[in-house]
């Protein structure tokens, strides 16, 4: 896990994805990247409140990443907030970003995964 500057602290998203023009800016010396990334992916666990999990979510966009999802795995779905959309995406549907160009997989062979 990386963290990253979102504003007072530096959470860091279960899983990043940066574009190939941030890649440069990863300073591997720094605990804590003077970015953030261009999508931000938290997976849901038992332990996380849905308030907190919404907070980091909204947190994320505010501090400029441009896509932020969460994944309930025992839920099936996911959450995406981004600037074109706000939606509720299920099993059956498809995982995908304009920011990761060509990638794309159904939410339930993600889930299969983990």
């Amino acid at each position: 896990m990386q963290d990253f500057a979102f504003g007072e602290n530096a959470p860091g998203p279960d899983v990043s994805f940066l574009s190939p023009s941030k890649v440069a800016l990863v300073k591997n010396s720094l605990r804590v990247q003077r970015f953030v990334p261009d999508l931000a992916i938290e997976i849901a666990s038992e332990g996380d409140g849905f308030n907190s999990l919404i907070s980091k979510i909204l947190r994320y966009r505010r501090c400029g990443t441009q896509e932020a999802w969460i994944f309930s795995i025992p839920n099936r779905h996911a959450l995406v907030y981004s600037e074109s959309r706000n939606a509720i995406v299920f099993e059956d549907q498809e995982f995908q970003s304009p920011l990761i160009p060509g990638f794309s997989n159904r939410l339930a062979d993600l889930f299969a995964m983990i």
